[in-house]
């Protein structure tokens, strides 16, 4: 399979997974009609990606703005063609390289910029995400870390977006975590930053970490392998 076929495959993949489950936890309450209809296309799309991965045995990626391979990181968006992700590094002092998640003109939606990791060394503990953030856009614009726990069968089993603590507008770099407990059902964590609206955010000194049971949790349980890296990919946000 052609290189950039495959990638596109991919990319479009991750994003159709991880559009269905954001839009699962962030839009109403569904009927159990319809939550076990959207549980049934997410575990096809799972299914389809994983194949792909134990294929090619490549490691995710995305082609950036810049037009150079961002390794472990992938674009997801609501509308195709709105978002793009990259790296900065005309960002000076600690927070150099940044990644960034920016919209296109007459963007709508979300963009996110995000990652997928097995959660065997995770499973019975309380993780961190953390990370520097810096944004640009009108008020309107809303921006946050998220994390994702799921399950076996691609069941979400832990969800946090900062939903009622958004960042918006344009902000300086400032420091913001989501914390978790994952379940030891859990097969795979994803997470990354959300943009919502139109604007820019930058994300630097990212870090995915187990942390003690005194550090509160942010996130709240929600319902009773793949071919993704043990471990975080790069954080720092390096190309090749």
């Amino acid at each position: 399979m052609n290189g950039s076929i495959m990638l596109g495959l991919v990319s479009s993949l991750f994003g159709g997974l991880c559009v269905a489950l954001v839009t699962y936890l962030t839009t109403r309450k569904r009927t159990a009609a319809e939550t076990r209809k959207l549980e049934a296309e997410t575990e096809h799309i799972r299914i389809e990606t994983t194949k792909i991965f134990l294929e090619t045995k490549a490691l995710p990626g995305f082609a950036s703005a810049e037009g150079r391979l961002l390794t472990g990181w992938v674009l997801s968006e609501s509308d195709p063609g709105k978002y793009e992700i990259g790296i900065d590094r005309t960002v000076r002092g600690r927070h150099s390289p940044a990644g960034y998640v920016r919209s296109r003109p007459n963007a709508s939606g979300f963009g996110t910029l995000m990652q997928m990791v097995k959660a065997e060394s995770y499973r019975g503990k309380r993780v961190r995400l953390s990370a520097y953030v810096k944004t640009t856009g009108p008020d309107a614009s809303s921006i946050g870390l998220w994390i994702r726990v799921n399950g076996h069968k691609g069941e979400v089993l832990l969800f946090d977006n900062m939903e009622n603590r958004r960042i918006r507008g344009t902000t300086r770099w400032t420091q913001h975590h989501v914390v978790s407990d994952v379940p030891e059902q859990a097969r795979y964590i994803a997470f990354g930053l959300l943009l919502e609206g139109s604007g820019e955010a930058r994300i630097s000194d990212m870090d995915l970490e187990v942390v003690g049971a005194d550090i509160a949790a942010t996130a709240a349980e929600l319902l009773d392998d793949g071919e993704f890296p043990d471990s975080p990919v790069n954080l720092d946000f390096n190309v090749d």
